[in-house]
């Protein structure tokens, strides 16, 4: 086994741009902290990353979140806020466990969340954050 796949912590602010074309070899990764950086876009295989619990991608630049997002089904934490965000995959319902996501300040509209989500209580959010 080798250092990726022990990981469980990759920490936050390193005005990183990109992440590793590897990234998704952390296998065992549980928490991601990844704000306070310069990121535009996350791995499309960041679905495989299916033990992540908590994801912290706050005050970055992302502009969308890739279609494997709604495959993390451990995240029961996850804060997107301060990005560039238009819209958010339709199926994020599908992550059972999440408990608390934060999307304030973003380019977000509420009708746009609307049209996905009739109210924010089918997402089984406790905390869903839009302003």
């Amino acid at each position: 086994q080798n250092y990726l796949e022990r990981s469980t912590h990759v920490q936050n602010g390193n005005w990183l741009s990109t992440l590793p074309y590897n990234f998704a070899e952390l296998i065992c990764l549980t928490k991601l902290f990844l704000d306070d950086n310069q990121l535009r876009s996350l791995p499309e295989d960041i679905g495989q990353l299916i033990h992540l619990q908590e994801l912290f991608i706050g005050s970055n630049v992302l502009v969308e979140l890739p279609l494997s997002f709604t495959k993390l089904v451990a995240l029961k934490k996850c804060q997107i806020s301060k990005n560039q965000l238009r819209k958010i995959p339709e199926d994020i319902g599908a992550l059972e466990l999440l408990a608390e996501l934060y999307l304030n300040c973003n380019k977000l509209l509420a009708e746009d969340i609307a049209e996905v989500y009739e109210e924010p209580d089918q997402l089984g959010v406790a905390r869903f954050v839009t302003q």
